[in-house]
């Protein structure tokens, strides 16, 4: 079997670390998105931007501003994406 395929037959998601805050929004966003779409494409995933961006919204709406987090974005074989976040503590 070659490595092609047994991608192909593997579970595994492909995943974003994104930096979001409410002052200035994802840090990097079109780069994140660009890899995020060659890395669909490559490996056949599907993947709908206008949902993951939607998620990427649904994710952060009800966030505090003064504060950054880390956003976790992590899209399955079939389109399928779920997004996390984490508050990223200050370093004194």
């Amino acid at each position: 079997m070659s490595p092609q395929s047994q991608l192909h037959e593997q579970d595994f998601g492909l995943i974003e670390t994104l930096l979001w805050s409410k002052q200035q929004g994802f840090m990097l966003l079109d780069y994140h998105v660009a890899r995020l779409s060659t890395s669909a494409r490559t490996l056949h995933f599907e993947l709908n931007l206008i949902e993951f961006d939607a998620a990427l919204a649904r994710a952060v709406q009800d966030l505090p501003s003064g504060q950054h987090f880390r956003v976790r974005a992590v899209l399955q074989r079939g389109g399928a994406i779920n997004v996390t976040q984490t508050q990223i503590q200050e370093v004194t």
